[in-house]
């Protein structure tokens, strides 16, 4: 082969780097690979069903233009939320040195559904209100999900709602803990406070974090998120203790 056809070696490089560089849609560019799973530690060390994990303190899976374009899935599994457009997409930003995403009545579409039973999610949001609804996952098309609704954890089920005791005052910088089990009591607690029961058996899978579809009309998030962390299995009492103490000390919450 004459050296006219034979490709350089800067150029072998350059194109190995373009085709690293765009390959796959959930390319997160600071990080320089792309995120797989065990690129982190679950929260506690509980890896096992790690089915959705955003983190606002991880910069890196955050790409902006200027609002969130992309925020990457720290579970592995794919769930990547991508922004279709900037007016009015989530924006990141820093309240009392806490790193956050903001929600202006906004949801976030996720690719790949998660089933609401088994499941264990654990939420660090920011609430301004005591009488908002702050959803927390839910589902585009069925009047089905999870939100706090007035304090009260509520659980919508095909158009029905369920409530359990009140969770307390929700304003401020908290810890939500919803477990659910297939066939069983479902749990929800506040900063790992007292945990309570509220009976649901949802069917629709959940698509959309920070929204829910319901029977009035869709309900968006007005609030900021630091952390979204989900299971797909109930987690034991000790898992939740590790889980939810890592995610304490990482945004300066009280917690038993």
């Amino acid at each position: 082969m004459s050296n006219r056809s034979r490709p350089s070696v800067h150029a072998c490089a350059l194109l190995l780097v373009v085709a690293l560089t765009t390959a796959g849609a959930r390319w997160a560019p600071p990080l320089s690979t792309e995120i797989a799973a065990g690129t982190w530690s679950a929260p506690g060390g509980v890896n096992a069903g790690l089915a959705l994990w955003y983190d606002a303190s991880e910069a890196a899976t955050i790409a902006l233009r200027p609002r969130i374009k992309f925020w990457f899935d720290k579970s592995g599994t794919a769930r990547d939320f991508r922004a279709t457009g900037t007016q009015f997409q989530p924006y990141a930003t820093v309240l009392f040195a806490k790193p956050m995403i903001y929600f202006a009545n906004m949801a976030m579409k996720i690719p790949i559904a998660i089933p609401v039973e088994p499941m264990t999610l654990m939420a660090v949001m920011r609430m301004a209100t005591q009488t908002s609804a702050y959803p927390l996952i839910g589902s585009t098309t069925n009047a089905t999900g999870i939100s706090i609704d007035a304090g009260r954890l509520r659980i919508y089920v095909n158009g029905s709602s369920y409530f359990s005791t009140s969770l307390g005052n929700v304003v401020g910088n908290h810890i939500i803990t919803v477990r659910t089990a297939l066939a069983g009591a479902d749990y929800a607690s506040l900063d790992g406070g007292v945990e309570y029961s509220v009976n649901a058996a949802p069917t629709a899978p959940m698509d959309q974090i920070m929204g829910i579809y319901a029977s009035t009309g869709d309900v968006r998030l007005a609030g900021a998120v630091m952390e979204l962390v989900v299971w797909d299995r109930a987690l034991t009492a000790a898992e939740r203790l590790a889980a939810r103490r890592a995610i304490a000390a990482k945004w300066g919450i009280t917690v038993p």
